[in-house]
């Protein structure tokens, strides 16, 4: 995230009026990925009535506590006001250091942007996360042709980052396979049996099929290709393939968020 504030006494844009794709960068900032509130209030509402609402200092709908149980498939509670609430005060904490417009431009300097779900590159395969799907999702990719791909040819293989020299071996063989039958290898850029597979992926010279040979989704901003032994492979997914990450520039990897990550998109992104 920027760490430079912004007090919200000067960051009262004019909401409404906000591109969709920079109210979704701006909640990206505020929100943590898998945060069902968040994704339940935005089936009740647009991303810019949300961002809204958050902007709104201690203001909260006495109805909008119902109505989000109802939207997560919960029983209405007595504190559903309450945890409401909660999340807002949780999301308004992080108002002073989101900065949408900087992080837009940081990913178009490095030749990416953001991904949302109105877009034509956007995995339609994530829509079938519900309530888990994320927000958007940042991008790298020196051809943004690259983006999205065809669910029936792309496989994912993740595992170990100590991973012993059979499995490495294992791993380099299958996905070197897969991509002679032209599917595109999604893992996660971590040392072990994911470099192994993105290499496999990579070792094809003259790619001919019209999905690319390998994308990775970071832990952490796109922007911080990590870790960082295997920069150099984090670019030549980019140079051929594509990367995605669900957290704003500047984000720092960490292990909770590597988890999840591991979890969720990898199996949903593409296959």
């Amino acid at each position: 995230m920027s760490t430079a504030p912004q007090t919200p006494a000067r960051r009262q844009d004019a909401v409404g009026h906000l591109p969709h794709t920079l109210c979704l960068a701006a909640l990206n900032q505020l929100v943590e990925p898998n945060d069902v509130t968040a994704a339940a209030l935005l089936e009740l509402m647009t991303p810019a009535e949300l961002l809204a609402l958050i902007r709104r200092e201690d203001h909260v709908p006495l109805d909008l506590g119902l109505k989000l149980a109802e939207a997560t498939g919960r029983q209405p509670a007595p504190n559903s006001a309450q945890d409401l609430r909660v999340a807002l005060t949780r999301w308004r904490k992080r108002l002073p250091y989101a900065n949408e417009r900087a992080a837009l431009q940081a990913m178009q300097r490095l030749g990416g942007g953001l991904l949302t779900s109105q877009d034509p590159g956007w995995p339609a395969q994530l829509d079938d996360l519900g309530l888990g799907r994320p927000l958007c999702l940042w991008w790298r990719a020196a051809d943004p042709g690259n983006l999205g791909g065809d669910r029936e040819r792309t496989v994912s293989i993740v595992g170990s980052r100590d991973a012993s020299d059979y499995g490495n071996q294992v791993t380099f063989e299958l996905a070197r396979a897969l991509g002679l039958q032209g599917f595109t290898i999604v893992s996660g850029g971590a040392y072990g049996i994911d470099a192994s597979a993105h290499r496999a992926a990579l070792s094809h010279d003259g790619w001919e099929f019209p999905n690319p040979p390998t994308a990775t989704i970071l832990a952490g901003g796109a922007d911080r290709l990590y870790p960082a032994g295997n920069h150099n492979l984090l670019e030549q997914v980019i140079t051929r393939g594509a990367l995605y990450s669900e957290v704003p520039p500047g984000t720092t990897p960490t292990r909770f968020r590597f988890l999840k990550q591991k979890h969720g998109l990898y199996v949903h992104l593409f296959s």
